[in-house]
């Protein structure tokens, strides 16, 4: 920033002087936002990378999840940056709590394959079967969260309409991509069945 240069110089010169108000608290929030988020959210995916691996035990699945949450955080936030938005207070938890959705959509529908193949389907049959049985719950539970963010209209601060606008919208593309993703390279897989 170009204020933070000015005063920098002038402090060299044995005079202090300090930045304060709105504007300054907006530009170090948002820049304490974004650090915060490239230092967390990579450990969050780490972490969920972590128990997804140790539930399925198959490393090209855990990996499944991660990729369509990197997906819809870096989507949805590109989206939010592309509208003219800048991160506050509020919107800053919106990665956090796409991840979240993103890990339910997925582990649901992981699930559903995993008990295809113990029916003893094969792995397209068992993609397929997964999908039929996991869009409508996966659908419901998007329509919910979606409604539940939605609500965030209803509120008179700002920063909350975003926040609830770009989640749900989030959410949302969390259900389009589980749903259209991960049949596609669940089918791609080697397909080794865990028992």
């Amino acid at each position: 920033l170009d204020v933070e240069r000015v005063v920098t110089t002038i402090n060299k010169r044995d005079y202090v002087m300090h930045v304060g108000g709105p504007p300054a608290t907006d530009s170090a929030f948002e820049r304490l936002s974004r650090k915060d988020q490239q230092t967390f959210l990579p450990v969050i995916h780490l972490v969920i990378f972590g128990i997804v691996l140790l539930f399925f035990r198959n490393f090209f699945i855990a990996l499944i999840p991660i990729l369509i949450q990197i997906l819809i955080v870096i989507f949805t936030m590109a989206v939010y940056f592309l509208m003219g938005n800048t991160l506050n207070v509020v919107t800053a938890v919106m990665g956090p709590v796409l991840v979240a959705v993103c890990v339910a959509d997925c582990v649901h529908f992981m699930l559903a394959y995993y008990e295809g193949l113990d029916k003893g389907l094969l792995k397209l049959a068992a993609c397929v079967d997964a999908a039929v049985h996991s869009y409508v719950p996966c659908f419901f539970t998007a329509l919910t969260t979606f409604a539940g963010f939605i609500a965030f209209n209803a509120s008179p601060i700002v920063p909350n309409k975003v926040l609830g606008q770009y989640t749900a919208f989030g959410v949302m593309l969390a259900y389009v991509f589980t749903i259209l993703f991960i049949p596609v390279v669940l089918s791609f897989l080697p397909d080794k069945h865990r028992k």
